[in-house]
């Protein structure tokens, strides 16, 4: 990231169809997740927003984005890669649940075992960690320093950037007011 991109207060990259989605894509309130898999910040988010979303399921979806800081965490381009291959067989969900709640180090060999656990086909998951599921991430990272992303956890609240406590209280607090 360079010195001269001031971080934007607004995400400018509308949801599209290459999002990785959970919940209903028709939900009032998108909560637009920039994301280190590896992140010791996102980790400690994670059951607040899954708290929150379990709360606010009728009303809130949160589309997920890649930003590895693989600069500070080894581990994170590998579990972005496993999160894009599990998700090309419709299994985002399941696996990024699995990556935020294992205590194992995020390892290749840890990995592929997540991604053996969560039932996917391991062929077709290997082929796309290899040949394709790096393409997804670096979008979302191109994405993210097009709009002077270089933090994790970035969130936005229908998009608008999000500068509250990542706490359940403050978050659902923060989604009753819109």
């Amino acid at each position: 990231m360079s010195n001269s991109t001031k971080p934007s207060n607004t995400d400018p990259a509308p949801v599209n169809p290459r999002d990785w989605v959970i919940g209903s894509p028709e939900a009032p309130v998108n909560l637009t997740l920039y994301c280190d898999f590896e992140c010791p910040d996102c980790r400690t988010f994670y059951p607040e927003l899954k708290a929150t979303l379990d709360e606010a399921e009728e009303i809130a979806v949160l589309v997920y984005r890649h930003l590895p800081l693989t600069d500070v965490h080894p581990y994170a381009l590998d579990a972005a890669k496993t999160a894009e291959a599990a998700g090309k067989q419709g299994k985002f969900p399941e696996v990024y649940t699995a990556l935020f709640e294992t205590e194992e180090k995020l390892t290749k060999e840890n990995l592929f075992a997540i991604a053996k656990s969560i039932g996917l086909n391991m062929d077709q998951f290997e082929k796309d960690f290899e040949e394709t599921a790096f393409d997804g991430v670096f979008d979302d990272v191109e994405g993210a320093r097009k709009i002077g992303l270089g933090a994790t956890p970035t969130l936005f609240l229908n998009g608008t950037r999000y500068d509250g406590r990542f706490t359940y209280e403050a978050l659902s607090e923060a989604i009753a007011d819109l």
